[in-house]
This record gives C-alpha cells, sequence and structure tokens, in this order.
C-alpha cells in the first residue's frame, strides 16, 4: 500500500479561511436579496446571525471527518468550538480597529 502523505490544519488558518467564505457568501447573498427586493437589513442581520455559525459548524465537522479518515490532521487538539472562537476572534479585532477611540 502506499502511504499518503496528511495535510495538517492549523487552527489560525482554518478560521481565516472560514471568515473569507463567510465575507463572499454574505456579499452574494445581500446581492441576490437586493435584486430579488427583499429587505437588505432583514437579510443582512439574518445572514450576520445565522450563517457564520452554521459555516463554523459545517467546516468543524468536515475536518473531524477528514481526521477520522487520516486524510488530515490538525496542529492541536482543537474542534468546533475552538474554531468558532477563533473566528469570532478575527471578527472582533478587526472590529476594534477600526472604532477611533478617543480619550
Amino acid at each position: 500500500m502506499k502511504e499518503k502523505e496528511l495535510k495538517i490544519l492549523k487552527l489560525d488558518e482554518m478560521a481565516k479561511l472560514t471568515w473569507n467564505t463567510f465575507l463572499i457568501l454574505f456579499g452574494i447573498i445581500v446581492l441576490i436579496s437586493f435584486i430579488n427586493g427583499y429587505g437588505i437589513w432583514t437579510t443582512a442581520v439574518m445572514t450576520v446571525l445565522f450563517l457564520l455559525p452554521i459555516l463554523c459548524i459545517i467546516s468543524g465537522i468536515l475536518i473531524m471527518i477528514l481526521k477520522e479518515l487520516n486524510y488530515a490532521k490538525t496542529d492541536g487538539d482543537w474542534g468546533i468550538l475552538d474554531l468558532m472562537k477563533s473566528v469570532y476572534s478575527l471578527y472582533w479585532n478587526e472590529s476594534k480597529d477600526n472604532i477611533p477611540i478617543e480619550i
């Protein structure tokens, strides 16, 4: 049998990939809702509330399946909740940098 080379998945890389995927899907959903005449604010709020957690859960499940099938390894013992925490910390760090704070 031929040995397969495992891909090592890093938590930071997966968080950035999930965040970029969310931004692309968010833009597509808002554009389609604008074209169809739906309320943009309602669509945007619902997308932000539900798309990011669902995307994190699906990504985490796929990573765990690939890990169990020995197609990938992770750089530590992290799971879905760690991935969600890392993705949301990317968002909050970016939003804190954009808010001007005056003392």
